[in-house]
């Protein structure tokens, strides 16, 4: 047998005992690993896309709330105004401190009114003008002092 028989036959033997199969296995396992790969990065961008919905639902909740606080709160300075109204037309007096925080409450009001064009208003118009008129009759006679 000559050096190139000896070649011929080592490598018929290589390929007929396994080296394909090796090879092929080898193949396999590597078509294995990247279906893993993809299965993974599939459930990893479900659950992302599943988390992001999550967060955009809170995110709903809490928008929600605070309009829903934001409406509480002119409804509570719309019933402060007028309670402070009828409390000035039964001449009950009231502290600087008190119509400073009325004015507050005003202000409170007017701004969700104009913010909110659904919201009921016209409410407080009277109650909000004699209020004022009040504090500054009572400030330019001296009997409030800022």
């Amino acid at each position: 047998m000559n050096f190139a028989q000896i070649v011929v036959t080592v490598i018929t033997v290589l390929i007929s005992g396994g080296l394909l199969t090796l090879i092929g296995d080898r193949l396999k396992r590597k078509d294995a690993k990247e279906d893993k790969n993809d299965e993974v990065k599939k459930k990893l961008d479900d659950m992302e896309k599943s988390f992001t919905e999550q967060i955009q639902g809170v995110k709903d909740d809490v928008k929600a709330l605070s309009d829903i606080q934001a409406e509480k709160s002119a409804i509570d300075a719309r019933r402060d105004i007028l309670r402070f109204n009828d409390e000035l037309l039964n001449d009950v007096s009231h502290s600087h401190e008190m119509f400073m925080q009325i004015m507050d409450d005003i202000a409170t009001y007017d701004k969700y009114c104009n913010d909110h064009d659904k919201f009921v208003n016209g409410r407080t118009v009277q109650a909000s003008s004699n209020i004022r008129r009040t504090y500054e009759r009572l400030f330019d006679n001296h009997k409030i002092v800022s």
